[in-house]
């Protein structure tokens, strides 16, 4: 057989090529997939757009505006109020860009959006079925009546409104029924909607201007509300509207539940402070151990997986913020990772 030179070339280079591909592994995976970490969402400076950052969990690596990167550089949208993971998607919606915002969990890719929203803030799956099942997307901003929206998950088509007025905020589904936030600073109550006939079942009345709550292990909703200046309470919010009332610290929100259930986190002036429950009589609320300095957190949230308190800094609420993961257990911060502008919540896979 007679080689030329340009046939002598070729195949070298098609050896080295071969070579090369069998000494690079194929077994890692790329950061773009999200299947295993903490998604934390960032609201933006001063309703601008937002973006996601994504938090490996194995490798303590972070990647910020993976909306953008996945997506050609579009941006995520204006004022991104929560994120919700229900199937294989992930639910964003925008509150001043008015839509929903629908991402493929694992990659990010944008698959559709839902438009025709009014000031959307929070998405939760209430009824699941063959056909894919309904969910309500609340509705609301400060001077803007509220309302929600019931959602066919499958087709994206608004199929009714629910109307409740003040700032319907984030859901929580229990059973047949779904306890609804009201955000309004000038109310003091929360929604009870009925998930099967989606009409208002009753409302619940706690302290003024509630703004954040949580269910812990035993089923009970805590509210965080804030009467007055000088001091916030904590409200065990009862169905029979015999709630319980506690004093707390002034300005305080977030509140979050640990990995047990059994034991209440919240911030109050820029600290993060410890309630626990089984013995909510006896102990006051006490300042969390170890917590690092932080100018602005206005966000907590528990990874189901490992426990850890993960910790929003908003810092100015104009640059990038910070967020802090704690060992509650053992006291120390294991990780610190810059992220977008005035991160607001977090979500676990």
């Amino acid at each position: 057989m007679k080689f030329t030179t340009s046939s002598l070339l070729a195949s070298l280079l098609l050896l080295s090529i071969s070579i090369f591909s069998a000494c690079t592994p194929t077994d890692e995976k790329p950061f773009s997939d999200f299947s295993v970490g903490t998604f934390i969402l960032c609201e933006g400076a001063n309703g601008g757009n937002g973006s996601v950052s994504f938090y490996n969990r194995s490798s303590k690596s972070i990647k910020n505006d993976i909306f953008a990167t996945a997506n050609s550089s579009t941006a995520l949208g204006n004022t991104p109020i929560s994120m919700t993971l229900y199937g294989k998607n992930i639910y964003i919606p925008l509150n001043n860009s008015d839509k929903l915002q629908i991402v493929d969990a694992n990659t990010f890719l944008l698959q559709s959006n839902i438009t025709g929203l009014s000031k959307p803030r929070y998405f939760e799956e209430v009824r699941r079925d063959k056909d894919g099942g309904q969910a309500y997307i609340t509705e609301g901003a400060t001077g803007v009546t509220g309302d929600i929206k019931v959602i066919d998950v499958s087709t994206k088509a608004i199929l009714r409104t629910i109307a409740l007025g003040g700032i319907p905020d984030k859901i929580i589904k229990v059973g047949a029924v779904s306890y609804i936030l009201n955000k309004n600073e000038n109310d003091s109550t929360v929604f009870i909607v009925d998930n099967v006939a989606d009409t208002l079942y009753r409302t619940l009345k706690v302290a003024g201007a509630p703004n954040s709550f949580v269910r812990d292990a035993n089923g009970d909703i805590w509210v965080i509300c804030n009467p007055k200046a000088s001091k916030s309470q904590l409200v065990k919010a009862r169905f029979t509207n015999d709630n319980v009332y506690f004093d707390i610290q002034s300005n305080a929100s977030s509140i979050v539940a640990d990995k047990s259930g059994y034991n209440l986190y919240y911030i109050a002036n820029n600290k993060i402070w410890q309630k626990d429950l089984k013995n909510f009589g006896t102990n006051p609320p006490t300042l969390l151990e170890k917590q690092p300095f932080l100018t602005k957190p206005n966000a907590l949230g528990v990874d189901p997986t490992t426990g850890y308190l993960y910790v929003a800094d908003a810092k100015d609420k104009t640059s990038n913020g910070q967020v802090y993961i704690l060992d509650i257990v053992n006291k120390a911060v294991i990780d610190s990772v810059a992220v977008g502008v005035n991160p607001n919540s977090f979500l676990f896979r």
